[in-house]
């Protein structure tokens, strides 16, 4: 299969699946509404008590919506705050040092890119700190994109593989997964605020709040869900999608598959670990270094996955190679 197909089945499969995420915000009001209507039909069928009261379904619906989109609204406001330059910062990274010779080389590789993609160049930076072959892009408007790579891709690719990479990641700025992915990790974290709400009303000392609280948290549960399952979802496939561009711009396969190999080699859950709490201890903040983890090149949050592939951010290292070796790269 062509590069080019590959590129235009996961744009297909990943606006289906953004259609599915919009159309999980009225789901999950509806189910709101429909887990709080139970106990009052059980009460009206088995009692004789008045039925729904008027407006009842409107100030379900409304609340629910109220919560969701009002969750999105901070959550992307503070993701998108200061930009990808800064969010490179907060991940501990620095500028690349042209005087240094495998950084002037990385820069040489950038800057070719992106004159070959036609694009501006982003800042290039380096995280020092970590043991994992990883890279990422970030930023979502012009000015504040970066691109980072981890010391040790810079020691341990080739400049073939560094490319590939690099090409990868630029991609990702290309194709705009950076601002994608951060509207998608405040659109799980809307959906959230159904379950925390929920879950701040059962904890109330009123019996029917908390039979209340406890229908709009288990509605909230499994809609926060369906929204991780669609994000990590639309993640894979623009890897799928920065895999092929890779392809397109690099004109070959080997780098990419020689740079995944090595990646794959170091996905052991000592390096995996040690990642995680760097950017734990680096963002301060969970929820941010989540939504961060689809950003890396190499999923660093893959060993705390207790669902399987369902929730991995990343398609497998496997899956990558035996659709690039099976890739027409001219």
């Amino acid at each position: 299969m062509g590069f080019r197909k590959q590129q235009q089945q996961a744009r297909q499969t990943t606006w289906i699946l953004r259609l599915g995420f919009w159309l999980m915000v009225p789901l999950v009001a509806l189910s709101v509404h429909g887990m709080l209507s139970i106990p009052l039909w059980l009460a009206h069928w088995f009692f004789g008590v008045d039925g729904l009261p008027r407006g009842f379904f409107w100030a379900n619906v409304g609340t629910a919506m109220f919560l969701m989109i009002g969750g999105w609204w901070l959550e992307s406001s503070h993701l998108h705050q200061g930009g990808g330059i800064a969010l490179a910062k907060r991940l501990g990274a620095r500028l690349a040092k042209p005087d240094v010779t495998s950084e002037k080389v990385y820069i040489n590789v950038v800057q070719e890119l992106c004159i070959s993609a036609r694009m501006p160049v982003p800042a290039i930076m380096v995280k020092d700190r970590g043991e994992q072959i990883n890279a990422l892009a970030a930023g979502w408007e012009r000015g504040d994109r970066a691109v980072v790579v981890t010391a040790q891709a810079i020691a341990q690719l080739s400049r073939d593989e560094l490319q590939a990479v690099m090409a990868h990641e630029l991609s990702h700025i290309r194709e705009g997964d950076t601002y994608l992915n951060m509207q998608l990790a405040a659109m799980v974290y809307g959906l959230q605020m159904i379950f925390g709400y929920g879950r701040s009303l059962a904890g109330t000392e009123l019996v029917l709040l908390r039979v209340f609280g406890g229908l709009v948290m288990y509605a909230g549960l499994v809609g926060w869900f369906a929204g991780c399952l669609l994000q990590a979802a639309i993640s894979r496939q623009r890897e799928f999608l920065a895999d092929a561009r890779a392809v397109e711009w690099t004109r070959q396969t080997d780098g990419l598959t020689g740079a995944l190999e090595k990646i794959d080699a170091q996905a052991m859950p000592s390096f995996q670990a040690r990642m995680v709490m760097d950017d734990l201890e680096l963002m301060g903040n969970r929820t941010e270094c989540s939504a961060i983890s689809h950003l890396w090149m190499a999923p660093p949050l893959d060993t705390l996955n207790l669902f399987g592939q369902w929730l991995d951010s990343h398609p497998s290292v496997d899956e990558r190679l035996r659709r690039l070796r099976r890739t027409i790269s001219f």
